[in-house]
């Protein structure tokens, strides 16, 4: 029986375990993609906007683990925006266009994980309630063929 998906005894709550997976697992993502984004970085790899691959990974963390675990992705991912926009060699000094872009992924990045963990815990209710009514529904008797 997988946990995550089917109903727990008691109200069909998720357990603490399973959200501090989850969250660690948001956590585990969202630094993975930091690290891999630099080490691309560092080795020449051209990348136009690693943005668009944070955004990636907030999202499929929000769908996966819910909407904690996509903010968890997308405070890492943010974190990393700070660090990494700033002006050559003047930590925390931005262009217009950088505080822009900062301002925008500040609201955006929590924003899809709100949206994707708000379908992660639509798709969790109905797999609940389906889980339930299965476990209601009286079992069929099978159907015997009639001669015709």
């Amino acid at each position: 029986m997988n946990r995550n998906t089917d109903a727990e005894p008691g109200g069909g709550r998720r357990s603490s375990g399973d959200r501090i997976r989850g969250l660690w697992l948001g956590i585990g993502l969202g630094l993975l993609a930091v690290v891999a984004g630099e080490i691309a970085a560092r080795l020449g790899v051209p990348s136009p906007n690693r943005t668009n691959v944070l955004f990636v990974v907030i999202g499929f963390a929000a769908l996966y683990r819910g909407s904690r675990a996509g903010l968890f992705v997308a405070v890492v991912a943010w974190l990393y925006q700070v660090l990494t926009i700033n002006l050559p060699g003047l930590p925390f000094a931005y262009s217009d266009e950088g505080r822009l872009r900062l301002f925008v992924t500040a609201l955006a990045m929590p924003g899809v994980a709100l949206a994707l963990g708000a379908f992660h815990d639509t798709l969790e209710r109905v797999r609940r309630s389906e889980a339930a009514e299965r476990e209601t529904r009286p079992p069929s008797s099978p159907r015997t063929p009639t001669a015709g």
